[in-house]
């Protein structure tokens, strides 16, 4: 790659420094490495100017770049090196033709506001049609892709699929109140001589109700605890047995009771 990628990516280094215009144009085996590849290879010591071998070519390590972490396709970023674009053409590559040594796999570009990411694409796809000799009458061999836009695909998909397991709940809920309204109309079928005797002692009517009320509500409060104790643990377990980051919120648990 180029110097200019980390500046698109804010990829600052941890030690060392960058790529220099002299060694780009002059295709020097230099190499900067990931935070993982340094932990990896030299086990916590200073890897600034230790020799790493590509393809049975010797590197000088020159600096090591900051962490990142995940990406949000769950790779680790930090498990890589990066060489001059030059020095991967001119003895990485040397082997290929030449078109496989002008050809590269894809190009960042960072917008200065997001008011401009329209026009910049509009512009990007105009440059490559015509380095690519591109005539009106054929289909672009590239495709450009805008983050937004895919950011916003993907939040349009989450919010579905929240509302499709909001639906879920909630027909889940209302099959669980008619049960208990049964179970509770059927107690107090089966209680009527109990609530007569009670009734004759002096009892209301609205303590009658009380009673009953506060049941159906233990009842409920009883059966959500449970749900929620089962529902968690299953979670906690497959995301376990899965390796995936389990988080349980408060919103769904307080909202199901």
């Amino acid at each position: 790659t180029t110097v200019d990628y980390f500046v698109v990516r804010d990829w600052p280094l941890s030690a060392g420094r960058q790529f220099s215009s002299k060694e780009e144009s002059s295709a020097d085996k230099v190499v900067l490495i990931g935070h993982t590849v340094a932990q990896e290879l030299f086990q916590g010591g200073n890897p600034i100017g230790a020799e790493v071998r590509i393809l049975n070519a010797p590197f000088q390590v020159i600096g090591v770049l900051a962490a990142k972490g995940q990406s949000g396709a769950g790779t680790n970023q930090d498990d890589v090196v990066f060489v001059p674009i030059s020095t991967a053409k001119r003895r990485l590559f040397g082997g290929g033709d030449d078109g496989d040594r002008q050809s590269v796999a894809y190009i960042l570009a960072k917008i200065v506001s997001e008011e401009k990411v329209g026009p910049a694409v509009a512009q990007i796809q105009a440059l490559l049609r015509q380095h690519h000799r591109l005539g009106s009458d054929r289909d672009s061999d590239f495709i450009v892709i805008n983050p937004a836009e895919a950011m916003a695909l993907r939040n349009a998909t989450t919010t579905t699929f929240a509302w499709l397991l909001a639906s879920i709940a909630s027909v889940s809920l209302l099959v669980g109140g008619i049960s208990i309204m049964n179970i509770m109309l059927v107690s107090v079928t089966e209680r009527t001589r109990e609530v007569g005797i009670r009734l004759a002692m002096g009892a209301r009517r609205k303590d009658i109700r009380t009673q009953f009320l506060m049941e159906a509500i233990t009842l409920c409060l009883l059966g959500g605890l449970i749900g929620l104790v089962l529902g968690a643990g299953i979670a906690i377990a497959a995301g376990r047995l899965a390796g995936w980051p389990i988080f349980i919120g408060l919103n769904a648990p307080v909202l199901a009771i």
